[in-house]
C-alpha cells in the first residue's frame, strides 16, 4: 500500500496478535519520497516538515504536495512594466535539484548573468568543481540539511521578484 506520504509499504498479516506490521517500505524514510513538498517547496530533513521559498506561499493551504506559489510576479514577466531587475536569494545547505542545466567552464558572473538573461531561469548555482547549474522552469524536491540521493548540499541562487528586500540584485 502507498501511505499519505507517499512510502510504499508491505504488511504481514500476524495471527495471535491479530493484526498488520509492516515488513518493508520504499524509500526508507520520508526525505526519500520525489516531490513531497510539491514545487518551491523544501523539505526540513532533520525535523520532518515543509516550508515554502521566501518569496513563496502555499498554494493549497495543509497540503504540501500541491507546493508553493509566488507571492510577487517576476519583473522578467511582465513586459510592459520598467523598474527594477530581479535579483537573487542566496540560500545553504539545500540539497540541488535534479535537471540542471550544466556548463564546466564558466565564471561565477557568467552564470548569474546567464540565469538573470533567461526568465525561464529561476535559480542558479556555481561552484568550481562542477561549474554552473542553472534550472528552468518548477524547482521541486529541495531539501534543507545534509545529503540525500548523493546529491550534496550546497548554495543556491533562487530568483525572486525585484519588490523583495531580501535580494541580492
Amino acid at each position: 500500500m502507498i501511505g499519505i506520504h507517499g512510502q510504499l509499504h508491505q504488511l504481514l498479516w500476524m495471527e495471535g496478535p491479530w493484526r498488520w506490521l509492516p515488513f518493508w517500505s520504499e524509500p526508507k524514510d520520508q526525505a526519500g519520497v520525489y516531490g513531497l513538498c510539491g514545487f518551491f517547496g523544501v523539505f526540513h530533513v532533520s525535523s520532518s516538515y515543509c516550508e515554502c521559498l521566501k518569496g513563496f506561499k502555499p498554494l493549497v493551504q495543509n497540503d504540501w504536495s500541491s507546493g508553493c506559489v509566488r507571492k510577487s510576479p517576476l519583473q522578467c514577466q511582465n513586459m510592459s512594466s520598467v523598474g527594477k531587475e530581479d535579483g537573487f536569494l542566496k540560500m545553504s545547505n539545500l540539497t540541488l535539484p535534479a535537471n540542471s542545466k550544466t556548463y564546466q567552464k564558466v565564471s561565477a558572473g557568467r552564470c548569474r548573468l546567464d540565469c538573470m538573461e533567461n526568465c525561464s531561469c529561476m535559480a542558479y548555482a556555481y561552484n568550481n568543481n562542477n561549474g554552473c547549474s542553472l534550472w528552468e522552469g518548477d524547482l521541486i524536491n529541495l531539501q534543507q540539511s545534509g545529503a540525500a540521493d548523493g546529491r550534496a548540499a550546497a548554495e543556491i541562487y533562487i530568483r525572486l521578484a525585484a519588490s523583495k528586500p531580501e535580494l541580492q540584485i
